[in-house]
């Protein structure tokens, strides 16, 4: 997996405003937090999702919202 987003790295270093993702894929969250350098950024590691995580943990998917915006505001 990380190998196949190597190439990716240079452009997403330039992220200057802070990015919430989530991956299903320890490896794959491992490289991206390599990627993060916006303060305020996080990555999350949900291994028991698939693509749709509004509607597989829909009150989790919020609070993650939720909790990630309010510290940006605050940020």
């Amino acid at each position: 997996m990380a190998d196949r987003l190597v190439g990716q790295d240079a452009h997403l270093r330039l992220r200057t405003q802070p990015a919430l993702t989530v991956w299903t894929s320890e490896e794959a969250a491992a490289w991206e937090r390599g990627t993060l350098h916006a303060p305020g950024s996080r990555v999350q590691h949900w291994p028991d999702s698939g693509h749709y995580l509004h509607e597989e943990h829909v009150h989790r998917t919020i609070r993650l919202l939720r909790d990630w915006a309010d510290r940006a505001a605050d940020g």
